[in-house]
């Protein structure tokens, strides 16, 4: 996996995040870093481009949920906690908890976007086709 970072200046800061790649469990918590980094450096709005990222496993989504859990200001779950970590994932994903504009999606690639739709993600996190809507959305 590879990341990549662009930062713009819309109505509201805006910082991209792009994953070329597969998300799975030898990068996850790659990309749970780079969102912490994010954040502590004063990133506040998260568009994951998801163009280029071609398999997401269930590590990935882990990771996913972990990222919207930075960008809420708390902190990560502790990856040792098991099935606590996918309870947390589909407890939030049930009750919709927290700013839901934090960190939003983009462009998921057909395999990518069926796994998020078959395990509700599709519905913690708001998913964008078009780049300038996404980015006008926050």
């Amino acid at each position: 996996m590879n990341l990549s970072v662009e930062q713009l200046s819309a109505h509201k800061p805006v910082t991209i995040l792009k994953i070329q790649g597969e998300l799975d469990g030898s990068s996850y918590q790659t990309l749970i870093q780079e969102a912490q980094k994010l954040y502590d450096a004063g990133t506040r709005h998260l568009l994951l481009d998801l163009s280029d990222m071609n398999f997401i496993s269930s590590a990935g989504l882990v990771g996913l949920h972990s990222v919207v859990t930075v960008m809420r200001g708390k902190e990560p779950p502790n990856m040792e906690g098991g099935w606590s970590v996918i309870h947390e994932a589909s407890h939030d994903m049930s009750t919709r908890t927290g700013p839901e504009s934090a960190c939003k999606l983009f462009n998921p690639q057909p395999r990518v976007q069926k796994t998020l739709s078959m395990t509700g993600f599709d519905q913690l996190l708001e998913i964008y086709t078009d780049r300038e809507t996404a980015v006008a959305s926050f």
